[in-house]
């Protein structure tokens, strides 16, 4: 787990992530643990988020300060937070372990004793830093306003179309069901209009800013989209 307490986003993170690890833990024992690797900015910082941490139930491991770099470079780490899911053989088999906090906390069904917990050929949205959007072509299921009992329709018909891609390594498929700031970000960068001001029952496209896409419309609230997404190098620019 790679936090620091000058992080909000990792402080806000902190605490859904130790109420996983209590869950994980009474079900799996020994058999899963969780390192902390800090990018607090001096030892004194350092302990005192790690206390912080284990107030609020996250009594895992920690790397010492001396040490709080070395696995950086090792997993290619270029954000906070990030949680990474290895395997016993040290393989990462999920980037996006925010999302698999996420996912189990709201659905509890899916068993523990199933680690080290393969991501789903569709994944739920959460922090493009952690799924790769810049570096394989993706599709994105935009179901924010969808009611929920469609979701799941919808997610089914898609399931096996993501399944068949995520064999070949070719292409990822995320699902957002949820307004947040990644599914912002998409629409943003694709000229659609966030959730909030989808209003218009036509299909209709209006101005936006200078030199970037033209916002697009939805025909009611609740219409799902699918957007294709292969960014360039470096990242996709608005």
């Amino acid at each position: 787990y790679f936090s620091a307490h000058w992080c909000g986003p990792c402080r806000q993170f902190t605490p859904e992530l130790a109420k996983w690890y209590a869950a994980v833990k009474k079900e799996m024992g020994d058999k899963f643990e969780i390192v902390f690797c800090s990018g607090d900015r001096d030892a004194e910082s350092l302990k005192g988020y790690y206390e912080e941490q284990k107030s609020k139930g996250g009594d895992w491991l920690a790397l010492p300060f001396e040490k709080k770099d070395d696995l950086d470079g090792l997993f290619k780490v270029s954000g906070i937070p990030t949680f990474l899911i290895v395997d016993p053989d040290g393989n990462v088999v999920c980037k996006g372990g925010r999302a698999l906090v996420n996912q189990h906390l709201s659905m509890p069904a899916i068993p523990f004793s199933d680690f080290p917990w393969a991501p789903s050929a569709l994944q739920e949205l959460d922090d493009p830093g952690e799924q790769d959007i810049n570096d394989k072509p993706t599709m994105c299921l935009m179901l924010e306003s969808v009611p929920i009992a469609n979701q799941s329709e919808i997610m089914e018909k898609v399931k096996p179309i993501a399944e068949k891609w995520a064999k070949t390594g070719e292409i990822q498929f995320l699902v957002a069901r949820q307004n947040n700031s990644a599914s912002a970000t998409i629409r943003a960068v694709c000229g659609l209009e966030t959730v909030e001001k989808v209003s218009k029952t036509d299909r209709s496209e209006v101005s936006s800013a200078r030199g970037a896409p033209k916002v697009v419309r939805s025909m009611s609230v609740d219409t799902p989209w699918l957007i294709i997404l292969d960014c360039p190098e470096g990242g996709a620019k608005r």
